[in-house]
């Protein structure tokens, strides 16, 4: 059967059907008519094959629609309500009833009410042929861009393998180099509080943080990129990484008059660039152990490595241990400052001022010098109290204020805290804010001791008999 042209008649079965589209009618309606009344053939028992199925016409009620662009009339046959012949089917179903040989049942196009009055103002509701064509066109821009995007992102995943390849050594290696203390510490944390290791997922979906600093976090992730001992799992999502070109430029490739209205998706896929990775989103990468034959089993190694290695180090007096005050300093003042934003939120006061952190976190970096991390929460705790006490107190006055009295206050209870002839409280860890991997990771696996009642002071004293602590006492 050939394609329905203006007054194309065509054989369905053994009726003969016309086909004539309506001079009133706009193009695109009887454009709609063609395609809606296009008959692929019938089967043994009549029943029709239509060339598209009605929902991929982009119109709704697509009888009526059809009905405004064309007439179809079935020669032999006449109407049983009206008597008109030649018959008008009302439909598609109308018509496959017929070739089936049920029979003409109720009413036809021509005496049906409804469907001439519809089909009318189908033809004369220009605004209605602008919105179809609009929508039209919208969903096949959609769908190129959809395709167009789909395609991007798979390049993008093949960059992503290509750049960072999974490669794994046959077998376990024992010879590995030396990285910063820091570095160690936080890669043992990751091995031991991550919740799985094959791949090592994202430090934006941890329940619990790797260290009590953001920003640290992101610098030691940036370590692990250019250093070791983890490398990028090619797992890892395109939407990662910064791409050039950008994802919209490389959508706009192809594109005659580069705009997101493209004549040819088509064109765009073909000329579309290879992407090249320019940027990374640091916690949103996956990592994984390349020191051994599966991802499971190097990791393990390399969790016993590292721990001997500290428990050796501590025990022989290595010069890289004298870093462990700092790193204790850090962790407190960092836990202290969590905890110092954690009761701000509890007591509905806003954050503190990005001006106003400087001196928050120099403050918190003296009480670390001087005290344990649960006399530091004992200083926030009453710093902050007061500056819950104000803003209720003074209903009026800015919120903010009231933060900005609490780091006032903790600046005083810090130089105050530098005597250690002050008593202070010690407070417990508070499950509101749990410390952070790394922090449990350093005072319970290389130091052995409470991490809410060692003080950098006691640091010192824990490494002359550091031998006696295994690096594999923390809990887990």
């Amino acid at each position: 059967m050939t394609e329905v042209d203006r007054g194309e008649t065509i054989k369905v079965g053994t009726f003969v059907v016309t086909i004539t589209p309506r001079d009133d009618a706009a193009e695109s309606l009887v454009e709609i008519a063609k395609r809606y009344w296009a008959v692929a053939g019938t089967d043994d028992y009549g029943r029709i094959s239509w060339r598209e199925g009605t929902r991929h016409l982009g119109v709704g009620r697509p009888h009526v629609v059809a009905a405004a662009g064309a007439t179809v009339e079935v020669a032999g046959v006449a109407c049983p309500e009206c008597q008109l012949e030649p018959w008008q089917p009302r439909s598609r179903s109308a018509l496959d009833a017929l070739a089936r040989g049920v029979g003409v049942h109720g009413t036809c196009a021509s005496c049906d009410l409804s469907l001439p009055v519809d089909a009318l103002r189908e033809r004369t509701d220009l605004d209605a042929h602008a919105r179809r064509a609009a929508s039209v066109a919208k969903a096949v821009q959609q769908a190129g861009e959809a395709k167009a995007l789909a395609e991007w992102n798979r390049r993008c995943s093949v960059a992503v393998s290509e750049r960072f390849p999974l490669q794994l050594a046959d077998e376990w290696e024992d010879d590995l180099p030396d990285w910063p203390l820091d570095l160690e510490v936080a890669t043992l944390a990751c091995l031991r509080y991550a919740s799985t290791v094959t791949p090592i997922p994202s430090m934006s979906t941890w329940n619990t943080p790797l260290t009590p600093d953001a920003a640290w976090t992101r610098a030691l992730i940036v370590e692990w990129v250019t250093r070791g001992p983890l490398d990028v799992h090619p797992d890892t999502a395109p939407s990662t990484f910064g791409w050039t070109p950008a994802t919209n430029e490389a959508l706009l490739c192809g594109s005659p008059d580069h705009t997101a209205c493209h004549a040819s998706w088509e064109a765009v896929l073909e000329h579309m660039p290879s992407p090249r990775i320019a940027s990374y989103v640091p916690d949103r990468l996956k990592f994984y152990v390349p020191y051994g034959p599966t991802l499971g089993t190097a990791a393990e190694h390399l969790d016993t490595h590292l721990a001997n290695k500290f428990r050796l180090d501590l025990r022989d007096g290595s010069p890289r241990m004298s870093g462990l005050p700092n790193l204790a300093e850090r962790l407190i003042a960092g836990e202290t400052v969590r905890y110092f934003d954690m009761l701000l939120h509890v007591h509905n006061l806003p954050p503190v001022a990005d001006n106003h952190r400087p001196r928050l976190v120099e403050a918190a970096r003296l009480v670390a010098r001087a005290r344990p991390l649960g006399e530091a929460y004992c200083v926030v705790w009453r710093a902050v109290r007061a500056a819950a006490a104000s803003a209720q107190a003074n209903l009026r006055a800015p919120k903010a204020n009231m933060t900005t009295h609490g780091v006032n206050q903790f600046e005083q209870g810090a130089q105050r805290a530098a005597d250690p002839e002050l008593k202070l409280g010690r407070w417990h860890e508070d499950s509101r804010v749990p410390l952070s991997a790394m922090t449990r990771t350093t005072f319970l696996s290389l130091l052995g001791a409470d991490p809410m009642a060692t003080s950098v002071l006691n640091v010192g004293e824990r490494l002359v008999d550091a031998e006696e602590h295994d690096g594999r006492q923390d809990p887990l």
